[in-house]
Formats: structure tokens, sequence, C-alpha cells
């Protein structure tokens, strides 16, 4: 995982209650996570019922996300379980465990963050039905995170912070791809400087093996 920090900043981000940076270190690894394993999140498109394509371009996919994220529910808790999934930590017995309490604070964090008052009325029904296996999150309105939104972004609008999300993801998919074209660089760097090591190991090999025939060949003729 390039992006090391990502559960630290995030859970940082949720016992100081600050919704602003919990959300900027999900949309982070939502944009690792595009990059590092790109059909992951082609499906959570589509098993959120958005039509997306591994052949769509990381903008494309990124807008997908942003402008259905306020009003689609179920893509807010499959990002938070998508987010979780790619960040397993070990348990006791050696086991790499999800984080029930993860999914759920990412699910809110969003749910907060990209408050629509045109949509705060969606229906329980549809949280149910996709909340199996990870916690009734239906039930989670006493936690401290809900009910934030207002006291956080006051007057702010729902535009503003989804391109601030959208910003947020293109410049982890930018990071990912300037390491990786880095990392592929120092690789054929290192290929090129073995291939050298060859070449010089090799021609000093054959040089003394010359040298010792010629030795070879003069003593004899003597």
């Amino acid at each position: 995982m390039l992006y090391e920090d990502f559960l630290s900043d995030f859970n940082i981000s949720i016992e100081n209650n600050d919704l602003i940076s919990a959300n900027n270190a999900l949309m982070k690894e939502l944009g690792n996570i595009l990059v590092r394993k790109k059909q992951d999140f082609v499906d959570l498109l589509n098993e959120s019922g958005i039509s997306a394509s591994i052949n769509d371009s990381d903008l494309k996919l990124v807008n997908s996300f942003v402008n259905n994220v306020s009003s689609n529910r179920k893509l807010m808790l499959g990002a938070s379980l998508l987010s979780q999934m790619h960040n397993k930590q070990m348990n006791f017995d050696g086991e790499e465990e999800l984080s029930n309490e993860g999914v759920k604070n990412g699910y809110l964090v969003m749910k907060n963050y990209f408050f629509d008052e045109n949509y705060s009325n969606a229906s329980a029904e549809v949280i149910g039905a996709i909340a199996q296996g990870v916690g009734e999150l239906s039930k989670l309105g006493t936690t401290a995170l809900q009910g934030q939104q207002k006291k956080k972004y006051g007057g702010q609008d729902i535009a503003l912070r989804k391109e601030e999300a959208k910003q947020q993801m293109i410049q982890s998919i930018l990071l990912q791809k300037q390491q990786k074209l880095e990392a592929a660089k120092k690789a054929e760097e290192e290929k090129a400087k073995t291939k050298r090591l060859i070449y010089i190991v090799g021609g000093s090999v054959v040089g003394l093996a010359i040298l010792g025939f010629v030795l070879y060949s003069i003593k004899r003729g003597k």
C-alpha cells in the first residue's frame, strides 16, 4: 500500500471528530485503489447501480463516484467497505481482519460530508438492505459523528464539498502514478547496472583467459 498512513490518518481524524480530514483520507485512499485495483473501483460503482467500465478513464470514474455519492448511500457504504478491505490488519491469531467499526465510521463520515438535504429523507429500507454483514448502520444516529454536518460545514455548498473530494482523489491518483513511474524507472536503472556489471565481469574473465593463453603459449615456445 503506497498510501501507508490511511488508517492512522483516518482513525486520528475520527478521534478528533474532524470530518473534513477523515473524508480527505477516505478520498485519497479511494484514489489509490483506483490506480492499484481499478477493477475493484469499477465493481464498486456497478454494484451501486452506476454504470462503469474498466475501459473508462480515471477522471470519468472519479466523476461517476463524486456526482452520485451524495444521493447513493449504498455507494457510501461500499466505498467505506472497499477502503477497509484494502487495509486489513493482522489480529492476535495472525489472520487479516476487517474493521467493522472502520466501515461504520467511513460510512458516517461520507454521510455527513456529502450531506444533501434533498436526500435527507432517504428510505431506511435501503440502508437496512445494504448493511448486512457490517452492523445495523441505520441505528447509528446516536454516534458523536452523526449530525455534525452543520457544525462543521456551516453553509458550505454541496457542490464545493464534491469538488474538494474530487481534487483529493485526483491528487492521490497523480501521486500514485508518479510513484509507479519512479519505481519503474529505478527498476530499469538497476537492471541496466546489472547488465553493465555482467558485461564488465564477463569481459574481464575473457581478457584474463586470453592473457593466460598468451603467457602459456610464450612459455611453451621457449
